[in-house]
């Protein structure tokens, strides 16, 4: 069970960035899932609004107090991720909180863990995604000014082109935070990609392309 807040029913403007946030994170949970298929593991996964007007996350997890279930990824807000944390008790059920944004939630739950996965390896994974399934679109590698961002930027430049060299040689833009946009063509699909702790340019990214349905954000 992947609980993330979609807030699917809602059209405020207010939440537009919690809830790409979120459907960035999905696009995260849809890689791992292709990895999984790769290694011939099996699993139903199951996927929920837990911003949802018409249905509470109690009513979420009701659905399988009678059904057997393997995992649980916690909720990023405490109000919620503390209404998982007490059902996975309750039916033993292994609980991961991907975001630790509350501590306190570990403790006095046998099955809650807090896992982060390496930075790197996740760069890897998103430079194979692109090659895999999307290299008929332009995909852009937007460039930062922060020496940390930058040895992301040459991580994933460099997996990228192993991944690339594997099938046929495909194309990536390397642009700045000043021109990326210049490089969309009319027309067809565009990935950026912008590997940066810069919370104020993601955030702008985001919104910038946030009505845009012809780009996507990794």
């Amino acid at each position: 069970l992947i609980f993330l807040p979609f807030y699917l029913d809602s059209t405020s403007e207010q939440i537009s960035k919690i809830k790409q946030s979120a459907l960035e994170y999905y696009k995260g949970v849809k890689l791992a899932i292709n990895e999984l298929k790769k290694m011939n593991v099996k699993a139903n996964v199951y996927v929920y609004d837990y911003e949802s007007k018409s249905m509470s996350i109690n009513m979420q997890l009701e659905l399988f107090a009678n059904k057997k279930v393997d995992l649980i990824f916690a909720p990023f807000d405490k109000y919620e991720a503390n209404i998982v944390s007490e059902w996975s008790k309750q039916y033993k059920v292994r609980v991961v909180y991907p975001i630790l944004r509350f501590p306190e939630l570990l403790i006095g739950n046998e099955y809650a863990v807090s896992t982060t996965t390496d930075k790197e390896e996740l760069i890897k994974i998103m430079a194979k995604e692109l090659v895999i399934n999307h290299a008929d679109q332009t995909i852009i590698l937007i460039k930062n000014d922060s020496i940390d961002d930058n040895l992301n930027y040459a991580c994933f430049l460099d997996a990228f082109e192993k991944e690339s060299i594997k099938s046929k040689k495909i194309e990536i833009i390397e642009a700045t935070w000043k021109n990326y946009h210049e490089f969309s063509k009319p027309g067809k699909q565009t990935q950026f990609v912008f590997l940066s702790s810069d919370k104020k340019k993601v955030l702008a990214l985001l919104d910038r392309n946030y009505s845009d349905t012809s780009s996507q954000i990794f």
